[in-house]
């Protein structure tokens, strides 16, 4: 069963698009795959550190 998702659009300083851009590249992954898969890691870390977390 597929989860229901929400698009999000932020607005982030041109510096850090640029290397973010670059990191994304380099693992063949669009910029906004790549930023996805970043924050589903620092989220399931803070899980690990803190116990559960309430979503």
């Amino acid at each position: 069963m597929r989860q229901k998702a929400k698009n999000v659009q932020v607005r982030l300083p041109i510096e850090l698009v640029e290397n973010l851009k670059k990191e994304a590249e380099q693992t063949g992954l669009s910029l906004s795959s790549y930023v996805r898969v970043m924050i589903i890691q620092h989220l399931k870390e803070m899980v690990m550190r803190n116990g559960e977390m309430n979503v």
